[in-house]
């Protein structure tokens, strides 16, 4: 029932009907659908490349897949190119395309989420990015045992295992089991968040775009700014917090951010198990965010490098009289 092709001959019975049954890890089940006979063969081990898909062409490739690109869309030659290669290469374990969380908030406000999910499921091998959430809370641990320890900050270093969650080198099972689950409960919000990220980015854009600030000015600031954007971050979710509490709402409990929040109770633990007094932790804490030590943190060094850039292009752009779009 379950055995497919590409069938040879079975040394049991010695009809040409032992066919493939199941592949997992690095093993495969051949059986035959006559007589029942079975053995497993162990597969090569393989070293598959990552490959991280930004969510633009996660949707191009979908569509280009399934003949949903416009008629006369452009680029149309270039996404069928990557679309074969990219099948090609999955197939012969060569490469994984895992998802992450930033896929998954994408993914809900889409018109066909379900649909989109799975197809890039197809593409992971089985795995998906860590949340970006726990990496960075990951090294900002391991920043403040740096810290109550008054040594030097940290070199964070980690291989591409360390942030995925499943196995990367695991042969593609024959089966992919899917749930088919319903999150459109959760896309007035990740749309509120994303309209409340691009007003602030428009007003930043536009201070740039006034005071033009060189790509070292503004980096120097965001490299600084890490203490008073956690602090911030962290006073906007509890405010936010309080007002679900305070609603009485059951509805309102989809749009609750508690992130930030897990993460200062989590850093409060660990600050008094190494000692400092109970009711002192929340304020060291607090110190610990000012510390110029995770100027060298790296999301944060990453993101500072980023909105530097961004400056620099509007700034760049202005001058030369070029649209920003």
């Amino acid at each position: 029932m379950f055995e497919t092709g590409p069938f040879v001959q079975c040394p049991r019975c010695r009809g040409k009907s032992l066919g493939i049954l199941s592949v997992g890890g690095q093993t495969l089940t051949r059986r035959c659908k006559d007589c029942r006979y079975s053995h497993e063969e162990h597969l090569p081990e393989v070293d598959k490349k990552v490959i991280y898909l930004d969510q633009f062409a996660v949707s191009e490739l979908y569509k280009t897949k399934t003949n949903m690109r416009r008629a006369g869309a452009p680029h149309e030659a270039f996404w069928k190119d990557c679309l074969r290669l990219a099948n090609r290469a999955y197939l012969r374990q060569q490469v994984i395309f895992p998802a992450s969380n930033v896929h998954s908030d994408e993914t809900i406000v889409w018109h066909s989420p379900a649909d989109l999910r799975l197809a890039h499921e197809m593409l992971s091998g089985e795995t998906s990015f860590k949340s970006t959430d726990d990496v960075a809370y990951e090294h900002q641990l391991n920043f403040a045992r740096a810290y109550l320890n008054k040594a030097e900050p940290p070199e964070i270093a980690f291989s591409i295992d360390d942030i995925i969650d499943g196995e990367r080198n695991k042969w593609i099972p024959k089966f992919h089991i899917n749930v088919r689950s319903d999150f459109s409960l959760f896309a007035p919000g990740i749309r509120a968040d994303r309209a409340s990220a691009e007003a602030s980015l428009k007003s930043l854009a536009e201070m740039w775009a006034k005071y033009k600030p060189t790509f070292d000015e503004v980096l120097k600031h965001e490299l600084a700014s890490y203490g008073s954007a956690t602090k911030q971050a962290l006073a906007y979710a509890i405010a936010e917090a309080d007002k679900v509490v305070m609603s009485n709402d059951p509805a309102s409990l989809l749009n609750l951010r508690t992130g930030q929040i897990d993460r200062f109770t989590g850093l409060q633990f660990m600050f008094k198990r190494h000692g400092v007094p109970a009711n002192q932790a929340h304020l060291e804490v607090l110190k610990f965010f000012d510390w110029p030590g995770h100027q060298h943190q790296p999301i944060h060094k990453s993101c500072a490098y980023l909105f530097a850039a961004l400056a620099w292009f509007i700034w760049s752009a202005i001058n030369d009289s070029r649209p920003v779009s």
